[in-house]
């Protein structure tokens, strides 16, 4: 059980896996989350890139092109 939600109040702990190790997962995800503060709106892109500033502009890229551009037809 891979969990680490937070604190949780309780008389006894619950025994968790604290660290994902490679050979108990299917592989490592990595995140990027864009946020669009005018339109109060987030995306948030999960990929197995290990190459992350790669991914982070591939995940802006993606949302620009699915979202961005219609949001924002005439960009400064």
């Amino acid at each position: 059980m891979f969990w680490n939600k937070g604190a949780s109040w309780r008389k006894k702990a619950i025994k968790v896996f604290d660290h994902d190790y490679p050979s108990w997962g299917s592989g490592i995800a990595n995140s990027y989350g864009v946020y669009d503060l005018p339109a109060n709106k987030g995306a948030f892109y999960v990929g197995l890139s290990y190459n992350t500033p790669q991914f982070a502009v591939d995940s802006i890229t993606r949302w620009w092109e699915t979202v961005g551009c219609h949001r924002y037809p005439n960009p400064k």
